[in-house]
């Protein structure tokens, strides 16, 4: 019997850390979108800002104008892929642990079925 409720404590802590762990991997999953829409929204304001400078100053030639949206452009796609990577090894670790938790579990689970037919006998 003690060793099932050993076995029980070490299953109730696992399933513990494995829901705090999920937690802040979803949390750092909104907060990484969240920043992405952040971010967004400063590059619609610098084009905003650049299609307001080249009104102002009509001499500037479509050029320099190009070459700004460029910069944004590239910025963003930037921005992107680095969101991107972020999201993708933060759904990676999530994967492995969650593959790393049901294999603990099915080890607990199996230890604790063993020790209640050692019990039994």
């Amino acid at each position: 019997m003690e060793k099932e409720e050993e076995l029980s404590k070490k299953l109730d802590v696992l399933e513990t850390d494995y829901r705090k762990e999920k937690q802040q991997i979803e949390e750092t999953i909104q907060d990484v979108h969240h920043e992405n829409q952040i971010f967004r929204r400063e590059v619609e304001s610098l084009a905003d800002y650049v299609r307001y400078m080249a009104k102002k100053e009509e001499a500037t030639g479509t050029e320099a104008l190009q070459q700004a949206y460029r910069f944004l452009q590239e910025a963003q796609e930037e921005g992107q892929m680095v969101v991107k990577k972020t999201l993708n090894k933060l759904d990676d670790k999530q994967e492995e642990q969650r593959l790393s938790y049901q294999k603990q579990r099915t080890t607990y689970e199996e230890d604790i079925l063993l020790a209640r037919k050692e019990r039994n006998v």
